[in-house]
């Protein structure tokens, strides 16, 4: 079961019943009820308005100076710092395309993206399927790879490099294109009342509805949530006992930690969540109150996996004091001012037999790499 399908589910029309893993719901969103019906519909609109614009900015911005620390030479001869430097750019565009596009077509008081041409709607959802889940099988490879550094420093050297991290990527990249490029011919857009809505095609629709949302539950969710909750006790274990000969960048054992904890602690709520849903009565998601509070949960479980999306740099921030030190040298525009205009002019000695004469000459500015 997808943990992220539901992101945009709070914003769009479902013309048919909902199954296990759709990325639609069944009525229409609350955050469209310039009145809502109740107190919970109030609420769920207010964290669908609001919450949106804080993570979107906050992430952007974090993953921006994560993104400028470690393409730095100190860094990125790391496997995990180039896991961590590909989870970054990885985290903004889910950022952009999960969290925040629906977002924007409201509060603009424009269409959806989705819904504008057809070909619009095949390519988003093939886009979001892969940006939205590519960020959890990352943070799964960058666990893997720290626990093999911490369990087996003396080996990991010759295991854990960053032309091997470039493979596994690359590997990862293919297998979500290869599952989620069905999107391409399946989704079409069609008409409901008034309305205009991205969804699966007539011809597609036993496949969408009983074979690919146990595919795609299986893939997004089910593997890389059970291997990464393994490998988070593995890491803890390792940490616990070797951690002290991990001799480059041991901080990193702790930041790793930290955000696979908090993706798998994040994540697997709206699992459980669609999980629930799915198997809840028809008759009893038409109450009112019930249909209140499945969207409400579902509005709090989406602003979870934003953050996951958002926390990266604040991970690393707190847990790794070089990291802390490189962001202030970043943001100290007087430092670099002040080393630049120190190389500029270097004092050089001239002897002669009269005595001694100090010359100034201008040298070439030079930036250590």
């Amino acid at each position: 079961m997808s943990a992220i399908d539901n992101l945009s589910a709070n914003m769009t029309i479902n013309p048919t019943k909902p199954s296990i893993l759709t990325t639609t719901v069944a009525e229409e969103p609350v955050t469209k009820n310039i009145w809502p019906d109740t107190n919970l519909d109030e609420i769920t609109a207010i964290i669908n308005i609001y919450t949106p614009p804080v993570i979107l900015a906050f992430g952007t911005i974090g993953n921006i100076l994560t993104i400028g620390v470690l393409c730095r030479k100190p860094w990125r001869q790391q496997s995990t710092v180039f896991y961590l430097l590909t989870l970054a750019v990885a985290n903004t565009l889910a950022l952009f395309i999960g969290c925040s596009s629906e977002w924007i077509a409201y509060v603009s008081k424009l269409r959806s993206i989705t819904i504008l041409a057809d070909w619009l709607c095949r390519v988003w959802k093939f886009l979001f399927n892969v940006s939205v889940h590519f960020p959890t099988w990352l943070v799964l490879a960058m666990t893997i790879d720290r626990f093999v550094m911490v369990w087996s420093p003396h080996r990991a050297p010759h295991i854990c490099t960053v032309f091997r991290s470039k493979v596994v990527i690359i590997f990862i990249t293919v297998g979500l294109i290869c599952v989620s490029i069905h999107a391409m011919w399946t989704y079409v857009l069609v008409e409901h009342g008034n309305a205009h809505n991205c969804w699966v095609g007539i011809n597609h629709h036993y496949f969408h509805t009983r074979v690919w949302p146990w595919v795609q539950g299986v893939i997004y969710s089910y593997i890389p949530l059970s291997l990464l909750f393994i490998f988070i006790l593995l890491l803890s274990v390792a940490m616990f006992q070797r951690g002290g000969e991990v001799r480059i960048l041991p901080e990193l054992n702790r930041a790793v930690l930290v955000i696979s904890s908090s993706y798998f602690l994040f994540a697997s709520p709206a699992t459980i969540m669609n999980i629930c849903e799915y198997t809840m009565p028809m008759s009893q998601k038409q109450l009112n109150d019930v249909r209140a509070t499945v969207y409400l949960t579902r509005a709090v479980l989406q602003v979870c996996i934003c953050l996951n999306y958002a926390i990266t740099g604040l991970c690393l921030f707190v847990c790794c004091p070089t990291f802390r030190k490189d962001i202030w040298e970043c943001l100290s525009c007087q430092n670099c001012a002040k080393n630049r205009r120190g190389m500029e002019e270097i004092p050089t000695v001239e002897i002669n037999g009269e005595g001694i004469k100090i010359e100034v000459e201008e040298s070439v500015v030079t930036t250590p790499l």
